[in-house]
């Protein structure tokens, strides 16, 4: 009798550990070729849809190329992006109520107000890690030179609709100007390619 339910036990834990590596070859083999995309949204009773097919959860796999990813609710602004895959992994999605049942939703709802936070933030950090990744500089700012000028990065200004910070420069001088721009045009291959913003001047880098 003992050594049967053994026998049993082994059999059932045999059959266990197969099903458990058949899940994980298969998910492996489904994700095969592809990249995973994380998508974060808010309010989280926004309907999620990847080219129109609705999905759930926050981490998909997606072949290479061109998707819309975008949130919707009868009571909230519809929100859409294109992305390329594998150039885009992270995806950033908030909503606003356009009715007054939306914004009790809201108002009843602090979770929801807290997720939208939480988005702006992460969409945030995420624009300041890719800046500091394409731009290797910026970690080393502030820099402070002898009381003569001050270099640091903060937002840009509302003519610039693509980047998402600009360097800063305070200086006291046109000598000083000169010197901050020096450092600057040492560490930067191209300088046009970030907003720079002088105190009491102008960006000679500025595209008009």
């Amino acid at each position: 009798m003992v050594q049967n339910r053994k026998i049993i036990i082994i059999i059932a834990i045999t059959l266990l550990l197969g099903l458990i590596f058949v899940f994980f070859t298969v998910n492996k083999l489904s994700r095969s070729g592809k990249e995973m995309v994380k998508i974060e949204y808010a309010p989280s009773l926004m309907k999620l849809s990847i080219n129109g097919k609705k999905v759930s959860g926050s981490e998909h796999y997606l072949k290479n190329g061109d998707y819309i990813i975008s949130i919707e609710h009868p009571d909230f602004k519809k929100q859409e992006v294109k992305i390329n895959v594998p150039k885009d992994k992270n995806v950033f999605l908030v909503s606003e109520p356009t009715t007054d049942k939306g914004l009790k939703l809201i108002e009843n709802n602090p979770k929801y107000t807290r997720e939208m936070e939480q988005i702006n933030g992460s969409y945030a950090n995420n624009n300041t890690n890719k800046m500091l990744t394409k731009y290797p500089f910026l970690n080393s700012l502030p820099i402070e030179s002898f009381g003569l000028y001050k270099i640091g990065y903060g937002k840009p200004t509302a003519y610039n609709k693509n980047g998402s910070h600009a360097i800063y420069v305070t200086a006291y001088s046109p000598q000083d100007r000169q010197m901050a721009l020096k450092t600057i045009t040492q560490k930067l291959t191209n300088p046009s390619e970030i907003e720079i913003i002088f105190s009491n001047s102008y960006n000679p880098f500025r595209q008009q």
